[in-house]
């Protein structure tokens, strides 16, 4: 699996402490098994160990249901990226070191 995250504002959002989920993908010979979740945890927890308060994501349409199950909404409207297909702009609020809302899923 991989992923990245790094400090950026959410577009259209006041909120200065947001970090941008990126690249996120677990091998299909590897998937079911909460590589995915396990790593969406952690660079939740990162983020809030840095100050973050927003994660926000573009994902992917059929990877939606992933996202909302770890408390992540939608925020707009669907939009097409070139190349990959219509996504989602989602995101979550982040709490202080240790307080992941994704810790249980």
């Amino acid at each position: 699996g991989i992923v990245s995250i790094t400090p950026r504002p959410l577009p259209g959002h006041s909120e200065r402490a947001a970090w941008q989920l990126r690249g996120m993908a677990v091998d299909h010979g590897h998937r079911g098994y909460g590589l995915g979740g396990m790593l969406l945890r952690r660079c939740l927890e990162h983020a809030a160990a840095h100050g973050g308060r927003l994660v926000w994501c573009n994902a992917r349409a059929g990877a939606f249901g992933f996202y909302e199950r770890y408390g992540f909404h939608r925020d707009g409207d669907p939009f097409e990226l070139p190349d990959t297909g219509p996504h989602y702009r989602m995101a979550i609020a982040v709490g202080p070191p240790g307080a992941s809302p994704a810790r249980d899923r």
